[in-house]
């Protein structure tokens, strides 16, 4: 078929991603699942989602049975991308009043959460 402009469903080639889009954000799934898990008291799947330094370090401590991890949850839900680079991302959320920034790293081909 001949090509005809304006049906192409693809963006032009200059136009940059969206920061902090959520199609322009591999982590954002990760975050998601992770949130999920929280609101279920699901350690396991939570543990999923952590880069395996930060399981290894917490290890069998792991406990987000508390009213901490609905905060969290949501914490991770509205964490907003604020740098991002090949195998690292910066997430910058709020717990209440409080303001911190957390990490992702890529692992292999999945975005895992490196430090809360």
């Amino acid at each position: 078929a001949p090509h005809r402009p304006g049906k192409d469903p693809r963006p032009p080639a200059t136009s940059d991603p969206t920061p902090g889009g959520t199609v322009a954000d591999p982590g954002r799934p990760v975050l998601g699942t992770a949130a999920t898990a929280l609101d279920k008291h699901d350690a396991s799947a939570f543990a999923a989602t952590l880069s395996t330094p930060l399981r290894d370090a917490i290890g069998g401590s792991l406990d987000i049975s508390g009213d901490g991890a609905a905060g969290l949850a949501k914490a991770l839900r509205d964490a907003t991308l604020i740098a991002s680079y090949e195998t690292t991302r910066v997430y910058q959320t709020k717990v209440g009043e409080e303001t911190f920034s957390f990490l992702m790293v890529k692992e292999g081909d999945q975005w895992l959460i490196a430090e809360l």
